[in-house]
């Protein structure tokens, strides 16, 4: 992220002023959002108050044999604990084989158990990280340090949501997809804690596989499921049963989940819950029709894009899911940028980080619901514009061949 360029004389004070104001803003939204993290893990209490209550509960139901979806014992249980946020309990809606993760927390009191899982996230993220450098090419990037103040990143650790888990999942599996197929195929199964967010990636990945017959990340994959699925078989053999119960009384599509295609349904016609699947189908379609333009697909020079239509596309999905769409953004900061590039994305992150220090509510009908559209459109237009100076190109760090697909020009990565 080099933002060495030539400014005029009469233009450099004023592009000074913009850095330092950029830095301040995003400086001080960070250092908020960082202070929210803090009070989430010192201050008695306030473990009941996140969305974490919701794993921890389905884990104590687990270790105890009882319905890890069941509404009553779980809200006993949450208000027991001081969540006071909703008048209906919080279930976790997580798929049975992701009760794996979640059971050990049912051990703990519950404020270790946050302790654990918020050290959880936190390895995840900086393995994440650490891991999308080192396939794109960014080890001591100074991007990297806009991935820590990523606003769903920080959202997810206040509310101690696990969307970190299916990031870390993505990102090993780009890094071992070309030369470990298996232990690709296995890393989906943390992606598939939040499968919503992956139709069009999953539906493009499972062509590809029977396309090229690569079996050994199919098999990888199956084993990694099977396994859970059998375990947590062991625990409770009437676990599918009781989370399809679960879903059906849960009435989603009645509810206000803050994305585009519930957007798209109240705008239409409210009542209609299949319009909500439109942009998902719609997705697919356009993902099959993406690989099918590209015979020599690369995953590590397509995915990016592929996972920005996922996450934009997806039926059901928070804000705090767009974590995972740092393995999207953080390739393109680490080519040489100009200023507009990088300000936009730092104050893009650090605007909704003020709205969430502000309250807006998640459920919020105007700033969340756009949130993965703005990222989408911020990558497209990052991504059409050529590298800043390609005579810099001879000192970056060194990467794979990706990276050099990914500093052509935008037509290469958009198409």
């Amino acid at each position: 992220m080099d933002l060495k360029q030539p400014v005029p004389a009469g233009s450099s004070i004023a592009v000074k002023w913009m850095d330092l104001t950029v830095v301040t803003v995003c400086t001080l939204a960070f250092a908020l959002n960082l202070g929210a993290i803090l009070t989430t893990l010192l201050t008695a209490g306030f473990a009941g108050q996140r969305d974490f209550i919701t794993y921890w509960c389905s884990g104590v139901q687990l270790v105890h044999r009882a319905n890890p979806y069941g509404a009553g014992h779980i809200w006993q249980l949450e208000r027991a604990a001081g969540f006071s946020l909703a008048s209906h309990p919080l279930i976790m809606r997580n798929a049975p084989y992701a009760l794996l993760a979640v059971y050990p927390l049912g051990f703990f009191t519950l404020r270790v158990a946050s302790l654990i899982w918020t050290a959880a996230m936190i390895s995840s993220a900086w393995l994440a990280v650490r891991g999308i450098a080192r396939t794109y090419g960014g080890v001591g990037n100074r991007a990297n340090l806009l991935a820590i103040a990523f606003a769903p990143l920080l959202s997810c650790l206040i509310s101690g949501q696990s969307a970190l888990f299916p990031l870390l999942g993505l990102t090993l599996f780009l890094r071992f997809v070309n030369t470990r197929p298996w232990l690709a195929g296995a890393s989906l199964w943390l992606c598939a804690l939040k499968p919503q967010d992956f139709v069009p990636f999953g539906v493009v990945l499972l062509a590809w596989s029977l396309w090229r017959r690569n079996w050994q990340l199919l098999l990888g994959a199956t084993l990694s499921f099977g396994v859970s699925i059998g375990i947590v078989w062991l625990l409770d053999p009437s676990a599918w049963r009781e989370y399809f119960s679960m879903m059906s009384a849960a009435n989603i599509p009645d509810q206000f989940v803050p994305c585009l295609s519930t957007l798209l349904r109240v705008a239409i016609y409210p009542e209609s819950a299949w319009l909500q699947w439109v942009p998902m189908v719609a997705g697919c379609i356009w993902g099959l029709w993406y690989l099918w333009r590209h015979p020599g697909w690369d995953w590590l020079a397509r995915t990016p894009l592929l996972i920005l239509v996922s996450v934009w596309t997806a039926p059901y999905s928070w804000y705090m899911d767009q974590s995972i769409l740092l393995v999207a953004l953080l390739p393109v900061l680490y080519r040489p940028m100009t200023r507009p590039v990088v300000w936009s994305f730092a104050l893009l992150s650090a605007f909704v980080e003020w709205a969430n220090l502000f309250g807006v509510p998640l459920g919020n009908k105007v700033i969340y619901p756009l949130t993965a559209t703005a990222w989408l459109a911020w990558y497209v237009w990052a991504t059409w514009n050529p590298p800043l100076d390609r005579s810099t190109e001879g000192h970056r760090p060194d990467s794979s061949r990706v990276t050099a697909i990914l500093r052509t020009s935008g037509t290469t990565v958009i198409y």
